[in-house]
């Protein structure tokens, strides 16, 4: 069993002892990794110049608070395709658009698309300094209600959850399918759905964003 649903998902020992778990499976964790260790299964991979003045960065101690954009570049230049990122650090709800292209327009309609399905509010925009998310944008964000603040620059931290989020979409879908921008239309969607509702997310205590979403916002 240990080993059918590590070659099923390919996720590390913790979370298939958090997955055994919930259907009622008694088998330590110990156990899960003496197992997967037998099998050679322990390697981790999964399927699917100027001075800036920062605000202070917020607290995320809801969903909404903090909520981080970036752009995945795929391609040589001439033959290049984009992918539009965004993750709510505090729950771990994550949005993505594939694009041919990237601009502050685009920028806006990605973040505009992802507040319409979002099942909360945004308080906080954060990006890093690229071209698409430059003044334009942050005067159409402040204008929608919302703050836009940048990652300070050296500070690999600042967008460490999306970052995180970035390497996963990538090795457990977008490389696993054609690189097509229909592919990727087709395909980067039924990929969040799983990623939100079912993907168990060792950050937020093996939950996945969807549960963490309801814990924190619970129904009256």
């Amino acid at each position: 069993m240990i080993v059918a649903e590590r070659k099923r998902t390919h996720r590390c020992g913790a979370v298939i002892f958090a997955t055994l778990a919930r259907r009622g499976v008694r088998v330590s964790l110990s156990t899960v990794n003496r197992v997967l260790g037998r099998h050679s299964l322990t390697a981790a991979w999964s399927p699917w110049k100027k001075r800036h003045e920062y605000p202070p960065r917020p607290i995320p101690e809801k969903p909404g608070i903090l909520v981080e954009i970036d752009t995945i570049h795929d391609g040589a230049h001439d033959d290049r395709l984009y992918v539009y990122t965004l993750l709510d650090v505090s729950s771990r709800w994550a949005y993505a658009i594939p694009t041919l292209a990237i601009n502050t327009h685009h920028s806006l309609r990605f973040v505009d698309a992802a507040r319409q399905i979002s099942p909360f509010s945004f308080a906080t925009i954060q990006s890093d300094h690229g071209q698409e998310f430059s003044k334009w944008f942050t005067k159409q964000i402040v204008a929608r209600g919302m703050a836009h603040r940048h990652s300070r620059v050296r500070t690999p931290n600042d967008n460490a959850h999306l970052e995180r989020f970035n390497r996963t979409i990538q090795d457990e879908c977008m490389r696993r399918i054609p690189r097509s921008l229909a592919a990727w239309r087709k395909e980067i969607p039924e990929y969040l759905q799983y990623y939100n509702t079912e993907r168990l997310h060792m950050g937020i205590d093996y939950k996945t964003p969807v549960e963490k979403i309801a814990e924190l916002f619970p129904r009256s």
